[in-house]
């Protein structure tokens, strides 16, 4: 790294990134995001097993060869509450990629608008029974048919172009899909997933709820991973029952014989001085307790602060268990893909999702 450039521009989101440009002693100039007031711990820590699975995949027999890859970027923690984010250039948020083919196509009758409010009124899952969630969800899905497909069409330059592309697509869903279940990973809504135009590989970013986190939000997740209607729709004719299963059976298999190098990358971890295995909103209010303790002098608060940090050693070990269950099921490979697949499309689950994740897409 050379320099910064003398200016930002703000990023969407909660807590207004700045997208930095920094150029490098060969003179190339990259981005980079600055965020504040968010802990990126967590998803640095998930950042370096996906790192560590991509090496695995490019060993294993069944996988070598066949481009099934995270598409990862670095995630660098500079304190509780501030990080970079490396950008990752071509790529595009999903759920923007959707609003465009939408508005290009006029294939819905609703506007992505109108889906929303509707979903408001007739899909609380802490309100309505989850018959009517149902039946609000097919009716939503009846007016917004899947379009990701065409997303391929804007891109390709020739026919072998455009199988590439879609091939790469499968392969980036399934290995991301298999790789997030086992990590628990969770809040996959529409804005934390992009799409690659010119590869077609899917990248996820905010990988701060992990380890089965989602699981215990006030609207538990009900999917092991995201695989909705027009994820499905690029996936090709036979949809999640052709090439996406069998990809998916080769990394589970890859990741099934080998837990042993997932297993002490998170122990390693667990020592890390930047790590933190608590809900990040746990630990930032725990270090800022801590700050305020240690200015006003109070000798019996880190008693009690203990016993919260154990919390933390407690979700470590929760952490690796729950990683260690999902690599070691007592049904095949084959059979465990096929269940997983099944949960993921289940318009009961789906329906009982948070709204805001929009499961109907």
């Amino acid at each position: 790294m050379h320099a910064y450039g003398p200016s930002y521009r703000l990023a969407g989101g909660r807590s207004r990134p700045k997208i930095l440009t920094v150029t490098d002693t060969r003179g190339v100039v990259h981005r980079q995001i600055l965020k504040a007031h968010d802990d990126l711990r967590q998803d640095a820590i998930i950042a370096n097993l996906f790192t560590i699975m991509n090496r695995l995949f490019e060993r294993h027999p069944d996988c070598k060869g066949r481009q099934l890859a995270i598409r990862t970027y670095n995630i660098v923690p500079l304190a509780s509450s501030l990080g970079l984010v490396e950008w990752v250039d071509g790529a595009e948020v999903m759920y923007t990629c959707l609003e465009r083919l939408y508005r290009r196509t006029q294939l819905n009758t609703w506007s992505l608008e109108q889906c929303r409010r509707y979903a408001s009124q007739q899909m609380d899952v802490l309100v309505q029974p989850v018959d009517a969630c149902v039946a609000a969800f097919h009716e939503i899905q009846r007016h917004v048919p899947p379009v990701l497909r065409l997303a391929f069409y804007e891109s390709f330059t020739s026919i072998q172009h455009w199988l590439a592309q879609r091939d790469r697509y499968t392969n980036s869903v399934a290995a991301t899909s298999i790789a997030g279940f086992v990590v628990g990973l969770g809040d996959r809504h529409l804005s934390n997933i992009m799409l690659h135009s010119q590869s077609g590989e899917v990248v996820h970013i905010d990988l701060g709820i992990a380890f089965g986190q989602g699981k215990i939000l006030r609207v538990p997740e009900r999917v092991p991973f995201r695989l909705t209607a027009n994820l499905v729709d690029a996936l090709g004719t036979l949809g999640a029952a052709g090439g996406f299963e069998q990809q998916c059976i080769r990394v589970l298999t890859a990741l099934r014989e080998s837990p042993l190098a997932i297993e002490t990358t998170l122990d390693i971890l667990r020592y890390a001085p930047l790590s933190t295995w608590l809900p990040a909103h746990v630990a930032t209010r725990l270090e800022r307790d801590e700050r305020d303790e240690a200015v006003a002098g109070d000798a019996a608060a880190p008693a009690t602060r203990r016993d919260e940090r154990n919390q933390g050693s407690k979700a470590a070990m929760h952490a690796a268990l729950s990683v260690r269950r999902r690599l070691t099921s007592a049904v095949s490979v084959r059979s465990q893909v096929r269940d997983l697949i099944a949960e993921a499309c289940d318009a009961r689950n789906l329906a009982q999702m948070f709204r805001g994740w929009q499961s109907w897409l």
